[in-house]
């Protein structure tokens, strides 16, 4: 792990400031581009989703804290970059078929489309009242 860390935070350092200053948000077209190209451009993604990942599990831990959770996955669910990967490629190319979604996927971030794809992959249950039935695992 230490060694993969290394490799991206080398990797990263390698681009120069403005070229890494340019991945501080990524668009669906950016993400798509970095998923497809070499393997420094992956390590560079799966960075970049790792970051958005773990900012979206705190917001929905403080939210669940709340009683809101914006997803619920399941405990066995695997929400790493490498496996959430393929959904949002997936769900992106969805979009992209939606002429509405098309345009607006211009102006979202990646992290953006990441969070409405977690809030439709992974769905809390409520009760009548709107109250969450299964709240996220910490």
């Amino acid at each position: 792990m230490k060694f993969a860390l290394g490799a991206i935070m080398l990797t990263l350092a390698s681009l120069g400031p403005a070229q890494a200053a340019q991945y501080s948000t990524i668009n669906a077209a950016e993400i798509e581009r970095l998923l497809g190209g070499t393997e420094q451009e992956k390590s560079v993604a799966t960075f970049y989703l790792g970051g958005a990942l773990d900012s979206l599990s705190m917001t929905n831990t403080m939210m669940a804290e709340q009683g809101a959770p914006l997803y619920c996955p399941s405990a066995e669910e695997d929400l790493r970059p490498s496996t959430i990967a393929p959904k949002l490629l997936q769900h992106i190319s969805e979009l992209r078929r939606k002429p509405r979604a098309r345009d607006a996927l211009q102006q979202l971030t990646t992290s953006t489309i990441l969070m409405v794809l977690l809030t439709m992959e992974y769905p809390c249950e409520t009760d009548n009242e709107g109250a969450p039935l299964t709240p996220p695992s910490p």
